[in-house]
């Protein structure tokens, strides 16, 4: 099966912070509860001059505290209930980044272009099982 997701952020465009639970989001499929950790590959396309910085936390909330923090209606958490992050990184183009998807992590905007990358999930179910990816 094909993976990959195209991304365009749009300047402008803030991105929550925000942490991506596979065993949350289709807690219906049995073997997404089995998975021990949750990675996001994102290959950037374009990145613009201004803005587009990757904001990564070292907080990763329950599901229950988690969508206690979201904001009614969303995906994600307003920066101001948060602490800084503890890493801000600005990905050139062409880069490949790998961290881990279940860690809140959030998109600064943009400024004057586009951010375009392509990106996919890497599912670790442990040492000896097979990786899985999706998108």
């Amino acid at each position: 099966m094909f993976i990959g997701l195209c991304r365009v952020v749009e300047p402008n465009i803030n991105v929550l912070p925000h942490q991506d639970k596979l065993s949350k989001d289709a807690q219906y499929i049995e073997t997404t509860v089995a998975l021990q950790g949750q990675f996001a590959a994102n290959t950037y396309i374009d990145m613009p001059a201004n803005g587009g910085e990757l904001d990564i936390w070292k907080e990763e909330f329950s599901d229950k505290t988690y969508d206690a923090m979201r904001e009614n209606g969303s995906y994600g958490i307003k920066r101001d209930k948060l602490p800084a992050p503890y890493l801000t990184y600005k990905p050139e183009q062409g880069e490949l980044l790998l961290f881990n998807a279940r860690k809140l992590h959030a998109v600064k905007p943009v400024y004057g272009s586009s951010r375009l990358s392509i990106s996919c999930f890497i599912g670790f179910y442990g040492n000896d099982k097979p990786l899985t990816y999706w998108s």
